[in-house]
């Protein structure tokens, strides 16, 4: 009996001695990791849930629109009989198009969509009228993909001369492409040029794409959109590109792109030397992705908050039991559910503020009824908040995340290490 109790009394000494509370802290740090991996499972969960909604009003609305020019095509007739089309490649292609992004809520979910206006004018150079093709019967369209959600496509003007719609085709065998085609039209022998103007306008959300085949072309893009990520084979000018608060205006201009000496190809369109300028329209980073940034600090957080407290400790001579230990863990798990839910509704910041400030206060007072004194309960509070705020900049950083928080960790050990310098521990 005398030697269970001595061994109670020893096991006593060590979980109260500075090395048993160190190792306690560490393994009450390993348990919190198990509701912290499901929080972070639900942030995927939810992120999904999200992609899947998305996925839903893109069918709805429209997805991403690639506008491909526009074509020149002429019905092949050999011995009375029809042998497909002939495509041809305009000589020089002027694109305007004006985007204007909105947000579109689907329950609790917010999406960023578009609507498209564009206006085309483009320039044939017809240089030998083969025999073969039937230049009574001419038509130009408007290739985009299949997906593409038009809203109104305006009469073609072809040499000023108005056509209407005929309607939407398939562009050739081998592609699921769509070609809005005019009317039939008749080709004189003797025109060697022709001229096409087109408007239309689309709804889409994620980016544009719009793709030129011609020898000479120029794109004029402008939107109320201020973060657009620029992508595809050519970047808009630098001297021409202007992104404001209110918007960008974006120009680019590109000669002998896609011509490699053809004129025309006969049953499809050869896309594989298209220019290609892309546009995306969607925020750099969403709120699941910022609610994964700052769950993957959660470790830090919780190893720095649990430091504040043992220096605390340390200071001020008293002694922390392992379940308020464990009960200022649990709080600081708790803030990223608060953070996602709240995120889901008004947005990453001012759910950050909230979710932080709530915890901030019940930790606070948490930590005044254990340490029996306002002045420590304030100095962790003071700490815990810095330690969110520094989180905060670094999980909104892209580029210099890595720099800024190693530096932070730096002066975080620094001050560590002078509150510690004349500590006695024994």
């Amino acid at each position: 009996m005398e030697t269970n109790q001595k061994q109670q009394n020893e096991f006593l000494t060590f979980l109260y001695s500075t090395f048993g509370r160190i190792l306690t802290i560490g393994v009450i740090t390993l348990v919190l990791m198990i509701p912290l991996t499901r929080v972070y499972f639900l942030i995927i969960e939810r992120a999904d849930r999200a992609e899947t909604v998305n996925e839903e009003l893109e069918n709805e609305w429209g997805g991403q629109l690639e506008y491909k020019g526009i074509y020149l095509r002429v019905p092949i007739i050999e011995k009375n009989k029809s042998k497909g089309y002939a495509f041809f490649y305009p000589k020089s292609q002027n694109d305007a198009v004006k985007i204007a992004v909105s947000d579109k809520k689907r329950g609790i979910y917010n999406f960023t969509v578009f609507q498209t206006e564009a206006q085309s004018n483009v320039t044939f150079e017809i240089k030998k009228k083969a025999s073969e093709l039937d230049w009574t019967k001419a038509q130009v369209g408007i290739l985009t993909n299949q997906n593409a959600r038009f809203t109104n496509v305006d009469t073609f003007e072809i040499n000023d001369k108005k056509l209407a719609i005929l309607g939407e085709t398939q562009a050739h065998q081998n592609t699921s492409d769509k070609l809005i085609v005019s009317e039939p039209f008749a080709i004189p022998i003797e025109a060697l040029h022709l001229k096409v103007n087109a408007a239309f306008s689309c709804n889409a959300s994620g980016s544009i794409q719009v793709k030129s085949v011609a020898n000479k072309s120029q794109l004029k893009m402008n939107s109320n959109w201020n973060t657009p990520s620029f992508g595809g084979t050519h970047l808009p000018e630098p001297n021409k590109t202007k992104i404001t608060k209110k918007g960008f205006e974006a120009e680019w201009n590109k000669i002998n792109l896609g011509d490699n000496g053809k004129n025309f190809t006969t049953n499809q369109i050869n896309e594989a030397d298209d220019a290609t300028a892309e546009t995306s329209f969607i925020y750099p980073v969403n709120q699941y992705q910022l609610n994964e940034r700052t769950v993957k600090y959660a470790i830090l957080v919780v190893s720095l908050t649990f430091a504040v407290f043992f220096l605390t400790e340390l200071i001020g001579k008293m002694s922390i039991h392992p379940l308020h230990y464990l009960m200022i863990g649990l709080a600081l798990i708790l803030f990223y559910v608060l953070l996602l839910s709240f995120s889901e509704q008004i947005g990453f910041d001012k759910s950050y503020l909230i979710a932080c400030s709530a915890i901030v206060l019940v930790i606070i007072w948490y930590a005044k009824a254990i340490l029996q004194s306002l002045k420590f309960a304030i100095m962790c509070g003071t700490s815990i908040i810095l330690l969110y705020a520094f989180l905060f900049v670094i999980v909104n950083l892209e580029t210099y995340a890595l720099i800024v928080g190693s530096i932070g960790l730096f002066f975080v050990l620094v001050a560590i290490m002078n509150f510690t310098k004349r500590l006695k521990i024994q």
